[in-house]
């Protein structure tokens, strides 16, 4: 049997002209798949490192604003501490001031939870009404003394007074004392409450480590979801005594 031109090349061993690959791709091409991934693994663990740092360094942030705003204050001037102080305020607004008043209504709220718990409350008695003395019901009244005096001495002999009893005058109301107003501070007044407030501030925020440390666990506090709600038979959460019917 012949074979025609075009089988001149054939190998008579069957054995293929090139090496086939089983994968179905050449090799740097898989290999190229494999930088990337592992360059984007890297990028990936490059950026989760630089957004963890970034959330460490937050508190060290709004700490190191907040101290130069209470530095400016501290070394003002009394004619530039009213600008600076009010620059401090300012700076606590816009750093933290979303924290602050969420912490104050909170704050106040636990407060009078803490009261209702505990069942007390604070009765102020009431004065008692002052006694109105006459000039008459003061001799009456020495009258009188005189008279019992002298009834002990005389073996309790009894003297009955003829003389017509004062009408007694009549309780006046207590008058509740009045609270007292409001006046502007004079400017040394306002410059002194100034420095102590800025200085008492000072004295608490210049806890660099304390005062981070307290911010991060606030963070941390308002972004753990707790522990798991555990389940029934039915498959039905609880979420502890708040969650009940």
């Amino acid at each position: 049997m012949s074979y025609g031109a075009d089988f001149a090349t054939a190998d008579p061993g069957n054995a293929p002209l090139d090496p086939v690959i089983m994968i179905g791709a050449a090799p740097s091409f898989w290999g190229a798949i494999l930088l990337a991934l592992l360059a984007a693994g890297l990028i990936g663990w490059i950026m989760g490192q630089y957004f963890a740092r970034s959330k460490v360094d937050a508190a060290e942030a709004i700490w190191n604003a907040v101290n130069d705003a209470v530095k400016d204050a501290m070394k003002a001037s009394t004619e530039a501490l009213p600008d600076r102080a009010g620059n401090l305020k300012r700076v606590l607004q816009d750093r933290l001031g979303k924290t602050l008043k969420f912490g104050g209504d909170l704050g106040k709220n636990i407060e009078d939870l803490e009261k209702a718990i505990k069942g007390e409350i604070e009765d102020k008695a009431p004065a008692a009404p002052p006694v109105a003395k006459t000039e008459a019901g003061s001799k009456e009244a020495g009258t009188g003394s005189a008279a019992t005096a002298a009834a002990a001495a005389a073996n309790n002999v009894t003297i009955v007074s003829l003389c017509p009893q004062p009408t007694p005058a009549p309780a006046v109301a207590p008058v509740p004392p009045a609270k007292p107003e409001k006046r502007p501070m004079t400017t040394k007044e306002q410059n002194d409450a100034l420095r102590l407030a800025v200085a008492t501030f000072d004295d608490y925020w210049r806890h660099k480590q304390l005062r981070a440390a307290d911010m991060r666990e606030v963070v941390a506090e308002l972004t753990n979801p707790g522990p798991k709600p555990a389940k029934d038979s039915h498959g039905h959460g609880h979420g502890g005594a708040a969650a009940g019917h």
